[in-house]
C-alpha cells in the first residue's frame, strides 16, 4: 500500500486529481488536508481510496500533516506540501521507484545547481546549524518526500512532524531523484520576530565593535579593559550568529515546534451514485 498526505493551502486540485494516480501499481490511498471553507469537487476513483481532511483555518501545515500521520498504515508514505506550480505525477513516481530501491527517504533534487555564492554561503550555515542544534539537513528539496516503512514506524513512534524535514536518524540511507522540483521555504508567525532580532543583534554587534576600534585608537586602555571588550565583542557576535542561524532553520525547515491539531471534519471521497 501506498498513502499519499497532500497539504491544499494555494495549489489547485481538478476535478480528475484522483484519476492521476494510476500510475501507481498496487493500492493506495490518498489524505487531503485542507482548512475549513474550501470546497474540493474531485471525481472518486475505484483504484483510489480518498479522504478529505478538514482542519481550522491557519492552521499549519507541518500541524496537518502531523494528525494525518498516526492513520498510515502502509509501506510507503508520500508527503506532499503546498506549493503554487501544478504536481508532476512522473516526479512521484520516481521518487517511489527510487524508494523501493531500499532507501529510507527519498527527496526531489534540482538538476540544476544554484548561484554558487549562495550555495557556499547556505552549506557553511547547513554545517553551523548541524553543529549547534544538534541535527544534519537534507540536500534535497522538501516538497516532495517519500518514506519507507522503517521510516515510518519512527515517524508514527515519535509523534512529530519534525522527523520528516531533518535528518535525525542516525543511518538512515537518502536517496535522490533530480528533477526541477518547487522551491518549498516555510513561513511562521514567529519568522518576522526573529528576523528583526537578528537585525538588531547584529547592528549591535556592529556598534559594539565600531566603539571598540575608536577607543582603541583614541584611548589608551589598559589590558583588562581591552580583554573585557574582546569579550563583549565576542558575546554579541555570539548571540547575532546563534539568531542568524535560528531564523535560516526556521525558514528551511519550519517550526520545529509542530503538534498534533484537531482534525474537525474527515470525509470519504466516494461516487455517491453507487
Amino acid at each position: 500500500m501506498i498513502t499519499f498526505i497532500f497539504t491544499v493551502k494555494k495549489r489547485e486540485i481538478k476535478e480528475d486529481f484522483l484519476q492521476r494516480f494510476n500510475v501507481f501499481y498496487g493500492e493506495k490511498e490518498v489524505f487531503i488536508a485542507v482548512e475549513e471553507g474550501k470546497n474540493l469537487n474531485l471525481t472518486p476513483s475505484p483504484e483510489v481510496s480518498a479522504h478529505i481532511a478538514y482542519f481550522n483555518k491557519d492552521t499549519r501545515e507541518e500541524d496537518m500533516i502531523e494528525s494525518l500521520i498516526s492513520r498510515v498504515n502502509a509501506e510507503t508514505l508520500v508527503i506532499v506540501r503546498d506549493g503554487e506550480k501544478p504536481i508532476i505525477f512522473e516526479d512521484l513516481k520516481n521518487a517511489v521507484v527510487k524508494q523501493r530501491e531500499g532507501y529510507d527517504i527519498v527527496l526531489l533534487k534540482k538538476e540544476k545547481g544554484e548561484n554558487k555564492f549562495k550555495t557556499f554561503f547556505s552549506s557553511i550555515l547547513k554545517a553551523s546549524a548541524a553543529k549547534m542544534f544538534g541535527f544534519n539537513f537534507f540536500d534535497g528539496e522538501l516538497t516532495v518526500e517519500v518514506f519507507g516503512a522503517n521510516a515510518i514506524n519512527i515517524l508514527k513512534t515519535n509523534g512529530t512532524g519534525n522527523l520528516a524535514k531533518i535528518n535525525r536518524w542516525v543511518g538512515a540511507s537518502v536517496g535522490y531523484v533530480n528533477t526541477d522540483v518547487e522551491k518549498k521555504t516555510f513561513k511562521s508567525k514567529k519568522q518576522n520576530n526573529l528576523k528583526l532580532i537578528t537585525i538588531f543583534n547584529f547592528l549591535a554587534f556592529i556598534l559594539v565593535l565600531a566603539g571598540t576600534i575608536v577607543l582603541g585608537v583614541l584611548v589608551s586602555l589598559p589590558w583588562l579593559a581591552i580583554l573585557g571588550l574582546i569579550f563583549l565583542n565576542f558575546v554579541v557576535a555570539t548571540i547575532a550568529v546563534y539568531n542568524l542561524l535560528r531564523y535560516y532553520t526556521d525558514y528551511r525547515v519550519g517550526d520545529l515546534t509542530a503538534s498534533k491539531v484537531a482534525i474537525i471534519d474527515f470525509v470519504e471521497v466516494k461516487n455517491d451514485k453507487q
